[in-house]
Formats: structure tokens, C-alpha cells, sequence
């Protein structure tokens, strides 16, 4: 993983930023911090699963944030 999504990952679980904080605070747009939260997910699932199941990190549903075309 990179220093980036590194960045992104700790800003999105531990602190409990939306992506709109994170991209304000990596001062990226925020399309760039949702590419790299499903990288992530992607790197982090388990050989042969579907990422997209991935709850526990996928907390855009609890947190009420909907995406176009997500």
C-alpha cells in the first residue's frame, strides 16, 4: 500500500473523516480519495472474494453518504 492510500486509509477508519475532509485535508479532489478507498478495499480483501463486500470498511452506507452512479 502506498504512503497515500496509507494517508487515506488512517484518515478514513481511525480519525472518521467523510472523503470530503480527507480530500480537503490531502488537498485532493475528492473523487481521488474515493479511487483510493477502493483501491484499498481491493488490496485488503481476501483472495477470492467480492471487495465490494467489504463492510467494515465500506462506512459510506452508515454515515448516509450516497454516490452518483455508486
Amino acid at each position: 500500500m502506498s504512503a497515500k492510500e496509507r494517508d487515506t486509509l488512517f484518515m478514513y477508519a481511525w480519525s472518521d473523516l467523510a472523503p470530503e475532509q480527507i480530500a480537503q485535508a490531502l488537498k485532493v479532489p475528492v473523487g481521488t480519495v474515493w479511487s483510493r478507498l477502493h483501491r484499498i478495499r481491493r488490496k485488503l480483501a481476501p483472495p477470492g472474494s467480492d471487495s465490494a463486500r467489504l463492510t467494515w470498511i465500506a462506512r459510506e452506507m452508515d454515515h448516509g453518504i450516497v454516490r452518483d452512479g455508486a
